[in-house]
């Protein structure tokens, strides 16, 4: 067996499946903010929708919204 093929057969290392998890907790999010704003303007379309979506995501974050580990205001 090959070294390469050793290092295939161990999985991924920690480091990189946190990395899989947050992008999946990122997809997921992404998924249930779609959710919300079809449940809250059930007549717009899929347009509508992707454009409300990507405006989220390069918004910036509120401050009012965004605490640290310790619960204490980011900025």
């Amino acid at each position: 067996m090959s070294a390469t093929a050793e290092v295939r057969s161990l999985g991924p290392t920690p480091e990189a499946q946190r990395v899989r998890d947050a992008f999946e907790m990122h997809e997921f999010g992404v998924a249930l903010y779609r959710q919300r704003m079809r449940r809250e303007d059930p007549e717009a379309d899929d347009a509508e929708i992707e454009a409300l979506t990507r405006a989220w995501l390069i918004s910036p974050p509120r401050p009012d919204r965004l605490r640290n580990a310790l619960g204490d205001r980011a900025w």
